[in-house]
C-alpha cells in the first residue's frame, strides 16, 4: 500500500471517529450523570436525522446548519419526557427502566415507519461535493464538519461539567443523589437537563449522520451498537475514555471494512467487547463504573 492511501485511510479513521464521538458520549453522559441505560439511543439519533431530513425536504435548511434547531427539539423532547415519565421510574429497579427505554425505542421505530416508510432516505448538503485536498489528500468537507463538532461539542460539554456552577451540581449529583438536596440541588431538575442534554446531543449526531450515511427508522440499533463499544471499551460513565473508544472504533471500522468488508465490521465489535468486559470491566483506562 502507498504511503498516500495509507494517509488517506488514518484520516478518514480519525473523521469517522470524530463523527462516533459526537453518537456516542450521550450514552456515557446519562448513565454516569443518572446511572440510567437508554435502550432508545440508536433510535432517539435516528429521530435527529429525519428531523433534519425534514428540515432539508421543506425548508430547504442544510443539515450543517439546521443541527440546533434538532438539538432544541430533541432537547425539549427530552425534558417533557423526563418530567412526564421518566422521573417516576428514576430511581426503580433497572428492569423497569430497560424496559421503559425499550418501549420508547420501539414507538420511535414504528411512528417514524409508519409516517415517513421504511425505505432508505438520505439528505443532500453542498459539502457533500467539497473536499480539501492536500498533495493527493482528499479531505471530505461534510466528513472533517461532522467530526469538528463532534470533538467541539465534547470539549464544551467537558468545560460545562467542570468549570461552570451548573456542571458543578451536575457532578454533586452524580456523586450522591441522596446529599444533594442538603447542598440546594434540586436532583429531578439536574436530571432532566441532562436527559435533554443527552437527547438533543443524539440530534446533532443523527443530523450529521443523515448528510454522510443513508438513514432508516431500523438503524438504530447500529449506532446504538457503536455508542455501547465506546461506553464499555472506554468505561461506563467516563466522557474522555469515550472519547479516546469512539476514535479507536473510528480505526476498527476503516480497517475492518478495507480489509474485510463491511459486514464483519459488527462482529468484530462484539467480540472486541466480549475481550474488553473480561479483561477491563470497568475500561481500558480503568475509570469507568
Amino acid at each position: 500500500m502507498e504511503w498516500s492511501a495509507t494517509v488517506q485511510m488514518l484520516i478518514t479513521a480519525l473523521l469517522l471517529g470524530g463523527l462516533m464521538v459526537l453518537n456516542n458520549i450521550s450514552l456515557s453522559l446519562i448513565y454516569g450523570i443518572i446511572k440510567l441505560v437508554n435502550l432508545a439511543h440508536g433510535e432517539i439519533v435516528i429521530l435527529g436525522g429525519y428531523l433534519a431530513l425534514i428540515l432539508n425536504v421543506f425548508f430547504g435548511f442544510d443539515p450543517i446548519i439546521s443541527f440546533p434547531f434538532v438539538f432544541l427539539v430533541l432537547f425539549v423532547f427530552g425534558y417533557l419526557l423526563y418530567y412526564s415519565l421518566i422521573r417516576r421510574i428514576v430511581f426503580a429497579d433497572i428492569r423497569v427502566t430497560l424496559s421503559f427505554f425499550y418501549g420508547i425505542s420501539l414507538i420511535i421505530i414504528n411512528t417514524l415507519q409508519h409516517f415517513l416508510g421504511t425505505f432508505y432516505r438520505s439528505v443532500s448538503s453542498p459539502l457533500q461535493q467539497a473536499s480539501l485536498y492536500i498533495g493527493s489528500i482528499a479531505i471530505p468537507c461534510h466528513r472533517l464538519t461532522a467530526a469538528l463538532l463532534g470533538f467541539t461539542i465534547m470539549a464544551m460539554l467537558t468545560y460545562f461539567i467542570k468549570n461552570t456552577f451548573f456542571g458543578i451540581a451536575i457532578r454533586v449529583v452524580s456523586e450522591n443523589v441522596k446529599i444533594a438536596p442538603l447542598m440546594g440541588v434540586n436532583p429531578h431538575m439536574i436530571f432532566a437537563i441532562v436527559t435533554a442534554i443527552s437527547f438533543g446531543i443524539n440530534g446533532i449526531a443523527g443530523a450529521l449522520i443523515s448528510v454522510i450515511a443513508p438513514i432508516n427508522p431500523t438503524l438504530g440499533a447500529m449506532w446504538a451498537t457503536y455508542a455501547w463499544f465506546a461506553a464499555i471499551v472506554g468505561g461506563m460513565g467516563y466522557l474522555p475514555g469515550t472519547v479516546i473508544a469512539s476514535l479507536l472504533l473510528g480505526f476498527i471500522y476503516t480497517l475492518v471494512s478495507a480489509w474485510l468488508g463491511p459486514r464483519y465490521i459488527l462482529i468484530i465489535l462484539y467480540i472486541a467487547m466480549f475481550i474488553a468486559l473480561v479483561i477491563f470491566p470497568r475500561g481500558i483506562l480503568k475509570r469507568g463504573m
